[in-house]
């Protein structure tokens, strides 16, 4: 099947997903520089509670992703191909709908909470965030629609933007004095909200104010698609992010900053074989709705082997230096950790190798396909971290995330391969 690949074809994708792969290196180097910088400078106990609040921010992240960001990159191009600015219009005006008033309900429950005993480190830091969460995830939104336009350079723009304020911003309030988890969460704030104000000027205020497709219609139309996506997304979060609540609450608000900071190592590679995905997914729906199985089998093949090559790469390089990685990035604070690096490693590495697979399925309008592996997933990922990190720290977190990616690889590779392998067959031979 590999023989399909031609090199013109490699090339031509690695050219096309270049300019994505340099928008994600800047906005993810910019939260990259901001979280080493962060891990350095706060007391280890305030950089826990950014961390347990961070983690709560990937669940507004993943909401928005499931609900709009995959039906958008989906439905966008099969859909609305020719009026498709004013649907990204749509979209846009539905993500305040949403985020606003499920932003302010959390805030308002962590407010009681913390009333009730609850941590009042962790929950201060909590109820900012959620003050401030419709800021800090706009430029996702909006750097997503012109991928899906076609125009990732305006995405870059607005990832430079957002980048630089970002660690300028962390550096003043460093320098005067007032660092803490809490500060931190408003200079993520302050950076998203100014970037997302340019990229969506980039798109027409006009645009988004006066969209001619009704705001009710998308709704309906991401509930159709997304619904699953949104089961399997509240999944994802608790799988993806239980080793910092576990860490926390097994081994002390300490450990939780430990695990954020280890973790973070991987995470370029992770959002880089995001940045890809976003670019090739529009393409294979597009692909999928024409019936065109032969281009759609090989844009994602070449999709697994590019995202597979590079995350080798990278893997092989956590391995070779982790030592002196955290020594430059981290002042030797998480010396006794540094092991932990090329296992995370691993969990960027394992989802390259499904990721033709995965987004095969989503292109198809399979999004229950998540939800079926999330479903296996997150029980073993929770049940095995648990039970591993009681027993062996903080290498029991690491362990026990691995082998959750590693189930949720190996059943998207079933599904593939018994939903939409069979019927590439069926229609070559006929």
């Amino acid at each position: 099947m590999f023989m399909n690949i031609s090199l013109e074809r490699m090339r031509r994708w690695g050219l096309m997903g270049g300019m994505a792969i340099l928008d994600q290196g800047v906005f993810s180097g910019g939260n990259f520089l901001s979280n080493i910088l962060l891990a350095r400078w706060l007391y280890p106990e305030d950089y826990g509670a950014y961390a347990i609040g961070f983690a709560i921010s990937i669940f507004f992240l993943q909401l928005i992703m499931s609900y709009i960001l995959e039906p958008m990159a989906v439905l966008g191009t099969s859909s609305y191909g020719e009026n498709l600015k004013d649907y990204l219009g749509a979209q846009l005006r539905l993500y305040f709908v949403m985020i606003v008033p499920l932003s302010l309900l959390f805030t308002v429950v962590v407010y009681f909470f913390r009333q009730f005993g609850g941590n009042p480190l962790v929950c201060n830091i909590l109820m900012a965030m959620g003050l401030s969460i419709c800021f800090t995830l706009l430029p996702w939104m909006l750097r997503r629609a012109f991928y899906i336009l076609g125009r990732p350079d305006i995405s870059v723009k607005g990832s430079i933007i957002y980048a630089v304020l970002l660690i300028t911003f962390v550096n003043f309030v460093k320098r005067f004095d007032i660092l803490t988890g809490l500060s931190a969460v408003f200079t993520v704030a302050l950076s998203g909200l100014i970037a997302g104000f340019f990229l969506a000027k980039e798109v027409g205020w006009n645009v988004i104010a006066k969209s001619v497709i009704p705001l009710r219609s998308v709704f309906l139309e991401n509930w159709a698609f997304g619904k699953w996506l949104l089961a399997s997304g509240l999944l994802i979060t608790i799988g993806g992010q239980a080793q910092i609540f576990l860490s926390g609450a097994l081994l002390g608000i300490e450990s939780a900053g430990i695990v954020s900071a280890m973790q973070a190592l991987s995470q370029p590679m992770t959002l880089s074989i995001t940045a890809i995905s976003a670019m090739v997914t529009p393409n294979l729906a597009a692909d999928f709705a024409k019936a065109d199985f032969v281009s759609f089998k090989n844009k994602a093949i070449s999709m697994t082997v590019i995202l597979t090559i590079l995350a080798s790469i990278y893997e092989l390089l956590l391995f070779l230096f982790k030592t002196p990685l955290e020594s430059f990035l981290f002042g030797g604070k998480f010396t006794a950790n540094a092991d932990l690096i090329p296992i995370w490693g691993l969990t960027p590495l394992i989802m390259a190798m499904v990721s033709g697979m995965q987004y095969s399925l989503l292109a198809a309008k399979r999004p229950y396909a998540i939800l079926i592996a999330s479903l296996l997933w997150v029980p073993l990922t929770l049940g095995s971290g648990t039970v591993l990190t009681r027993y062996w720290g903080l290498l029991g977190v690491a362990w026990s995330t691995v082998f959750g990616y590693l189930v949720l690889g190996l059943v998207l590779t079933f599904l593939y391969w018994y939903w939409l392998r069979k019927t590439f067959k069926r229609v070559i031979q006929i």
